[in-house]
């Protein structure tokens, strides 16, 4: 799905055990993101110093080719769904 971000738009995904889209498709593939082993509800996302970590029901962002966990508090802030 997509959001606008500023003047900026972009892909998101609610995290659930559902998904389809190509863009996390190619994360999973690539390893970039993956469920953690100890607790398969929890989306790992590695980062330049630390991996940052998503629940089921708060969303996973790509925008510029990066992979960003973003709460929900600051979901519905920041970002505006666009219709399909």
């Amino acid at each position: 799905m997509k959001a606008k971000h500023g003047n900026a738009i972009v892909d998101f995904w609610k995290i659930s055990k559902n998904y389809d889209e190509d863009w996390i498709i190619e994360g999973f593939k690539s390893k970039k993101i993956y469920w953690q082993k100890n607790n398969s509800d929890l989306l790992c996302v590695p980062q330049a110093w630390s991996t940052a970590v998503g629940k089921l029901g708060e969303y996973l962002v790509y925008k510029d080719k990066e992979y960003l966990i973003i709460p929900n508090k600051t979901f519905s802030k920041e970002y505006v769904p666009l219709e399909n």
